[in-house]
Parts: C-alpha cells; sequence; structure tokens
C-alpha cells in the first residue's frame, strides 16, 4: 500500500499539470488571469502572519480610573431604574400617562401613577404561572 503522502503529492502534480494545460482557455470563459504572488492564506496561520507583517503599536493608553459617582446621581440613577421598571409592565396608553405625569412632576409622581394603574391591570389579568382553577375564581369574583 502507498503512503498517503505520496498519493497526495501526485494528487497536487496532477492538478498542477490539468491547470497549466487549461490556463489558455481562461481566456475565452472571461475569468481573470490567476493571481500571481504569495497565495492566500487562511485560519490560524494567516492571523499569526498578518500580525508578524503589522508594524509594532504604540502601547494603549491608560485610561483614568472613573470618580465614583455621588450620592446624588446614585439616587437619580436608582429612581430612573425604579420608573424604567414600573413602565415595563403597562400598556401603550399607561405608558403615555405615567410619561406624562413624569413630565408635568418627577419620578416620584410618576411612580405612584405607575403603581396606581398597575394594581388596576394586575386585577384584570391573571397572573403568570397560576393555575387554571385559580383564574376561573379570580374571574367569576
Amino acid at each position: 500500500m502507498r503512503n498517503v503522502f505520496t498519493i497526495i503529492d501526485d494528487l497536487q502534480a496532477g492538478l498542477a499539470e490539468l491547470k497549466d494545460a487549461l490556463r489558455p482557455l481562461a481566456v475565452f470563459a472571461g475569468n481573470a488571469p490567476a493571481r500571481r504572488g504569495r497565495p492566500r492564506l487562511s485560519g490560524r496561520r494567516a492571523a499569526e502572519e498578518r500580525a508578524d507583517e503589522q508594524t509594532p503599536r504604540t502601547p494603549a493608553r491608560t485610561r483614568k480610573p472613573r470618580k465614583p459617582a455621588s450620592p446624588k446621581v446614585r439616587a437619580m440613577r436608582v429612581q430612573q431604574g425604579l420608573y424604567l421598571a414600573a413602565l415595563r409592565g403597562l400598556t401603550v396608553q399607561q405608558r403615555s400617562q405615567v410619561k406624562k405625569a413624569k413630565a408635568n412632576g418627577d419620578y416620584g409622581a410618576a411612580l405612584k401613577m405607575a403603581a396606581s394603574l398597575a394594581k388596576k391591570a394586575g386585577a384584570a389579568k391573571p397572573k403568570r404561572g397560576a393555575k387554571r382553577s385559580e383564574m376561573t375564581a379570580a374571574a367569576s369574583a
């Protein structure tokens, strides 16, 4: 039995001969001439060669450490998070009401309105994971 590598070499040689024989026909087919120069690489080896070819870069600047947020800013962010969380469970119409309340007042007024609207909506909608018997009991009540 022949060695695998000799078979591969024979196949590559045959392929090279075939390419040479078909090269004159490439003009009629409208194909561009074969690429000359280094063959394209793919995969890990290509990435390694590209990394070698690149000029060495200057080291990246280190970022200044971010100053911690002041207690006032932190409190505002907490309120904003509560506000956004309160909007999640509301319908589009209810959200617009809450947004109007926030535009007229502040986060506190909007959160109160969102809580009241959520209570109204909660009575009408069954909770997730509720059993069928609980849903029918809530609907009949």
